[in-house]
């Protein structure tokens, strides 16, 4: 990711951190013991706008480095459209959590850049998804790196969401979304016209409804 923030630029307010979600985990949380890592699966490829070569995959546990990477890339504006406070720091311990998913209510998938001597590559956008089974509907997040936006790589991240939430014969895919996320609401308005954006739940929120 070609931007960095300066490190003084981003400050840990836990106090703004009221809303919970499982796409948007708490700076502090205690392990849950059930939680499996997903079955590595065939990388695909993806060609970005620009011509640059990357792979699709499932998230792995030994990502949590190079997610780690990824989290030092991205800018406040990203951070805090991504978890919806500020943070200075992805922690070991969150990014392991965050590798680790559990399969019956969890999917995440990254882009990853293989072309740099690292192993499983450098991440270069990041998504995953929350199963709720009573609505049958999941909830997703997104993430994707600042050297890489208008590549491409956030649509290709969602479309493989809506394939997951098909194969598990789920309804819907929605996401709450800052209402000055312009990228995020203009992505979802333009990737399928019976997708819908409306007032979420708390203000400063707008609900994105992704169509299955």
């Amino acid at each position: 990711m070609m931007k960095h923030a300066s490190a003084t630029t981003r400050t840990t307010d836990a106090s703004t951190a009221t809303y919970r979600s499982a796409t948007r985990p708490p700076v502090r949380f205690r392990p849950t013991p059930s939680i499996t890592a997903h079955a590595p699966s065939n990388p695909v490829t993806v060609v970005a706008r620009d011509g640059r070569v990357l792979e699709l995959r499932a998230i792995l546990p030994g990502d949590a480095p190079a997610l780690r990477r990824a989290f030092d890339r991205m800018t406040p504006d990203q951070i805090r459209a991504r978890f919806f406070y500020r943070m200075n720091e992805l922690s070991e311990e969150l990014a392991d959590r965050l590798c680790h998913v559990d399969q019956t209510t969890t999917a995440a998938f990254v882009v990853t850049d293989p072309g740099n001597d690292v192993p499983g590559g450098e991440i270069r956008g990041e998504a995953r998804m929350h199963v709720d089974p009573v609505t049958q509907t999941a909830e997703f997040a997104l993430a994707v790196d600042p050297g890489f936006v208008e590549q491409g790589i956030g649509s290709t991240l969602l479309r493989r969401l809506l394939d997951e939430c098909r194969r598990r014969g789920l309804l819907e895919l929605w996401g709450d979304v800052l209402v000055d996320n312009h990228a995020m609401l203009d992505l979802a308005r333009h990737l399928d016209p019976r997708n819908t954006v409306e007032h979420g739940t708390e203000p400063g929120l707008n609900r994105v409804r992704l169509a299955v």
